[in-house]
């Protein structure tokens, strides 16, 4: 845990003060994710004030912390099992969350059994759309096959949240996955050098598709080779950057790559980065597997 300056500390007793009082809270509090952090790792023993707390902002702001890494999944799931949140306002704030941290809660939570937990992740990511002037009630509905949604993500018809929310709904079959790697592969250039940024959706798509390959060996490596290209060519920032925005199983193996190849610059650029809640779904797999990233994390 990173050390406060003066002006974070007189911001913290500021923000404790504004959550005893139940005061509403300006933006200036939620734009120092270490004032948060120290904030609510004090009230650790005290559920009730965190609940205080997420009371004075919204669901989209509890969003916002939680993909930083600063509002944690786990920390979520407490309060909701403690104190308890609306279904309303569970499915806001899982609504403002990447696919990856949705699965995770998911995950977590069926563990414990929350009730309803289905139909409020459904809700939070399926609601009206609008695709071409043309109303749709239930999105997944919509597409009965993998191609017409690689057509519809790559045409940007849909967004690529949409596209990853869409895919797990999807009964794939393997030759269809296949196929549709292949199709982005040889069609797309997914897995040519990035060299401009409008060859990065082709790559985001096909990297979604990971998790339904039944071999994934061949093209991990591709993967890699993209990545290591990626790195060589622009800053360690841009590269990090999109990393984060990858899969969960694919954001693990890279990092845990750079860890055995001793990526020297890539590593202390982490470490400098995660404590200040930089690349907070990296932040997240790090703190959560206990990869040999040399930053502390409380």
């Amino acid at each position: 845990m990173l050390e406060l300056t003066t002006k974070q500390r007189l911001m913290l007793l500021d923000l404790i003060e504004h959550v005893i009082d139940r005061d509403p809270l300006v933006e200036t509090y939620l734009n120092d994710p270490q004032v948060i952090y120290r904030f609510l790792y004090l009230s650790k023993d005290a559920p009730e004030t965190v609940h205080d707390f997420l009371s004075l902002i919204s669901p989209l702001q509890w969003s916002a912390l939680t993909e930083q890494d600063v509002l944690t999944e786990e920390v979520m799931l407490e309060l909701h099992l403690m104190i308890g949140f609306s279904d309303h306002d569970l499915s806001q704030w899982l609504k403002g969350l990447s696919y990856g941290a949705v699965q995770f809660f998911k995950g977590i939570a069926a563990e414990k059994e929350v009730l309803m937990l289905d139909q409020i992740i459904f809700k939070s990511r399926f609601n009206v759309h609008l695709i071409d002037g043309v109303r749709i009630d239930e999105l997944p509905k919509y597409f009965d096959s993998l191609d017409k949604l690689l057509e519809y993500v790559l045409k940007k018809r849909i967004t690529y949240k949409q596209y990853r929310n869409i895919l797990a709904q999807l009964p794939l079959e393997p030759d269809e996955v296949l196929a549709g790697v292949n199709e982005l592969i040889q069609s797309h250039g997914a897995l040519v050098k990035i060299t401009r940024s409008s060859q990065l959706l082709a790559f985001r798509v096909f990297c979604a598709l990971f998790d339904f390959l039944e071999s994934k060996d061949r093209y991990i490596t591709g993967v890699c080779q993209v990545m290591d290209q990626l790195l060589n060519s622009s800053s360690t920032q841009q590269t990090l950057h999109l990393i984060n925005s990858m899969p969960y199983p694919i954001i693990e193996y890279l990092i845990e790559r750079y860890i055995r190849q001793d990526q020297r610059e890539v590593m202390a650029h982490l470490n400098e980065s995660l404590p200040n809640f930089m690349y907070g779904t990296i932040r997240k797999i790090v703190r959560r597997r206990s990869l040999g990233v040399n930053y502390k994390h409380d």
